[in-house]
């Protein structure tokens, strides 16, 4: 077909360049120009209508066959092809199996998918495994060519195989060359036979879903915080109804298509699934070979009968176990359970405890969790114990399924258990050094706090309530000005005799930071910010005094303004209004905006001077 297409694209190019020669110049003088013109649009039109479709047609009937890599191997003998029909002339090949007669062959396939396990993986993946065909390897390990031939011939011409191969959806002839590579030699359809057909041999590297490996057009998200939010997955409380809604709905998702070229590939699930397919045949084959082999060798019943004496004891210690577990059950398990259901009421009443918000006058309604580093952590990870089992279960649950969303279970629940295994391992070592460093640690931590909250606060106070120069060229106030100094002096005078009282148990506050390094160092790292946090709770105070002094004096000196101005407020509605005053209200307005526009520098110098104080505190 590609031979034609060519051929037509070079007439058509040796017919569109030889009009603008000689030859259709001479044809010209003996034809009518029009009647060339009509030529022309002819083979245009025939090129347009009839080629191009037929090359759509061929590369459309091109048939795909989506082969394992690992079968293109030397150990490979010639067997029956298991896989999926995925749809018309697209199959998925998941395995080859040898040396089994084909009728008993698919008895196990039958009995194989009606497993439990089994039939939901053919719900996700749409369609049931079934025998596609043969494949024929003219090569075999220790036989000569002749034997392999003779051997191939018989199988070929069997009974069973060529009344499968007349009433089959789908039979595949595939022979394995050998460079190791299959060609598809011929294919029957309801026991139409398609011969020298066109192929697409598509090989893929099978994933191993005891390692979590897939397959996937499609990214992995790792977040799981959408795909709980949207209820993408199972959960024990939901209707049959409701998990077949949610069945079929990723069957639809998971199927990819190729948009730009009109056609379908394989199903993702049905590689993702071969592997597990593959084991599970070769079982069932091995079963059915060992219960049909009529002579064996010594090995071979030394080496069942080791089976079948492990079988035996193992099914002693099972009948043993199921005939004192239920005496002994009673007192294991349901205590055990009784504890676990009393730490997770515990563990619920704390998170309420920590999410529960204060009114919206007290602490502008904040949760107490968000009052203290260590609440949140603690937050954290009560709901990591919470939601860990959740997660665990839920991967181990559905790892048949070979879907994204347990591969992103499993790396989330792994991801996190190892970080916090690191957080652990190193608040260990963390803990370790503050507890053998705890006198050392404590007179480092009384130092700083002294030097850098209490006495540099009271130098910059003696800085500005100095009487001999104005701080940064101001003139403050003379007697707002030592009025605020003195209030926060002795405040910080104050701060500072509490904290000398509490010297003595700060080696035991470190100590127990350090024994808070089990828990991870993140935790003692939170139980450190705190501590920092209550040794300068004086300057948020302070600064949430002069911020409170500020906007009072800012709100009043706003509002006399607008009496100036001959307006007032509306509070109902939130606007700016006229209004006429009286002569003494303006008077009295004018007597206190002029005391206030005096004593209003000295405030917002002190409001700076705290504000940026508080800025540092928070930044440490």
């Amino acid at each position: 077909m590609r031979t034609i297409l060519i051929s037509a694209a070079l007439s058509f190019a040796f017919g569109y360049s030889a009009c603008n020669f000689a030859i259709i110049s001479t044809i010209c003088d003996v034809a009518a120009s029009r009647y060339l013109l009509y030529a022309i649009l002819i083979l245009v039109v025939l090129f347009v209508l009839i080629l191009i479709p037929l090359e759509r047609i061929a590369n459309f009937e091109a048939r795909r066959v989506f082969w394992p890599s690992h079968l293109c191997s030397r150990h490979v003998r010639t067997g029956f092809i298991i896989g999926w029909n995925v749809r018309s002339f697209t199959a998925c090949i998941a395995t080859i199996v040898s040396d089994i007669d084909l009728d008993a062959l698919v008895r196990a396939l039958g009995s194989l998918t009606s497993e439990p396990q089994f039939a939901a993986m053919n719900r996700i993946c749409g369609v049931s495994p079934v025998v596609l065909g043969v494949a024929i390897v003219p090569f075999a390990d220790g036989m000569t060519a002749q034997a392999v031939a003779e051997s191939n011939t018989k199988l070929l011409s069997s009974r069973s195989l060529l009344e499968h191969k007349e009433t089959a959806n789908l039979w595949l002839t595939i022979e394995i060359k050998p460079t190791y590579i299959p060609f598809l030699e011929s294919l029957h359809c309801c026991g139409y036979l398609y011969s020298h057909v066109s192929s697409e041999i598509i090989f893929y590297k099978q994933p191993d879903p005891r390692s979590f490996q897939f397959l996937s057009l499609d990214p992995l998200t790792l977040d799981i915080s959408k795909i709980n939010a949207s209820g993408a997955l199972f959960d024990a409380a939901i209707s049959p109804k409701a998990a077949q809604r949610r069945t079929k709905s990723s069957m639809n998702h998971s199927r990819l298509y190729l948009s730009s070229s009109g056609r379908t590939v394989t199903d993702d699930m049905n590689i993702n699934s071969s592997y597990t397919i593959e084991q599970a045949v070769h079982a069932k084959a091995k079963n059915l070979l060992r219960r049909r082999a009529r002579s064996r060798s010594m090995s071979e019943a030394v080496r069942e009968s080791a089976v079948d004496l492990s079988i035996k004891v193992r099914s002693k210690l099972a009948i043993t176990v199921s005939m004192v577990w239920p005496r002994i059950q009673p007192f294991t398990i349901r205590p055990l359970m009784v504890i676990l259901f009393v730490l997770r009421a515990l563990v619920e009443f704390s998170l309420w405890v920590l999410n529960w918000r204060f009114p919206a006058w007290a602490f502008n309604g904040i949760a107490i969790k968000d009052m203290t580093t260590t609440g949140q952590q603690i937050d954290l990870r009560l709901q990591q114990a919470c939601f860990w089992p959740w997660q665990y279960f839920m991967a181990k649950k559905r790892a048949w399924t070979n879907m994204s969303v347990t591969r992103a279970q499993y790396i989330s629940f792994y991801n996190s258990m190892w970080l916090v295994a690191n957080d652990i391992i190193i608040g260990v070592a963390f803990g370790s050094f503050l507890i053998s460093n705890n006198q050392y640690m404590a007179e480092v931590l009384q130092r700083y706090v002294k030097g850098y909250t209490i006495d540099s606060i009271s130098a910059v106070l003696e800085w500005l309530t100095s009487k001999n120069e104005y701080p940064a060229g101001l003139k403050l106030n003379p007697e707002l000005n030592p009025f605020l100094g003195q209030l926060f002096k002795w405040l910080i005078e104050l701060w500072a005799d509490f904290i000398i009282s509490l010297a003595p148990i700060v080696p035991v506050a470190i100590n127990l930071i350090g024994l808070s390094g089990a828990f991870g160092a993140t935790m003692a790292l939170s139980l450190i910010s705190d501590l920092l946090a209550f040794t300068t709770l004086h300057i948020y105070w302070f600064y949430m005094v002069a911020a409170r002094i500020f906007h009072w004096q800012l709100t009043i000196l706003y509002s006399l303004f607008n009496l100036f101005r001959g307006k007032k407020r509306n509070t109902l509605r939130h606007r700016i209004d006229s209004c006429d005053y009286d002569l003494d209200q303006l008077l009295l307005g004018t007597i206190l905006f002029t005391l206030l526009t005096f004593l209003f520098p000295t405030i917002v110098v002190y409001y700076l001077t705290f504000a940026l104080v508080s800025t540092g505190r928070r930044m440490l």
